[in-house]
């Protein structure tokens, strides 16, 4: 299992609980992106699931980071594949809980 980021590998948030669920990945580590422009942002997104080789029912996509990144990687996923693991930080109990997701309907491409 993989724990997925749209964090950069040199973040200041501590990911050692997420660790201990999977190897984490940083998708757009390394790359230019815009948040201020999101279809390019998306188109990112895409390259990196598809380089990554990121499946719904066995990677986990981390809920970490800036808000506008995590919704349009939460957007994306869902619009494409219809569901998602998500790890959402809990931090009165300090650990990371496991929730699954599905769109109402699959985007048809």
């Amino acid at each position: 299992m993989r724990v997925i980021s749209v964090l950069r590998s040199n973040h200041q948030y501590d990911v050692s609980g997420a660790a201990k669920l999977g190897s984490v990945h940083y998708l757009l580590d390394g790359e230019k992106t815009n948040l201020f422009n999101p279809s390019e942002y998306v188109q990112h997104l895409l390259v990196a699931l598809e380089r990554t080789k990121y499946h719904p029912d066995e990677d986990l996509l981390m809920m970490t980071g800036s808000p506008i990144a995590i919704s349009l990687l939460l957007s994306t996923v869902l619009c494409v594949h219809g569901r998602a693991r998500i790890l959402l930080f809990d931090s009165r109990a300090n650990r990371y809980i496991e929730r699954k997701l599905t769109a109402a309907e699959k985007v048809k491409s």
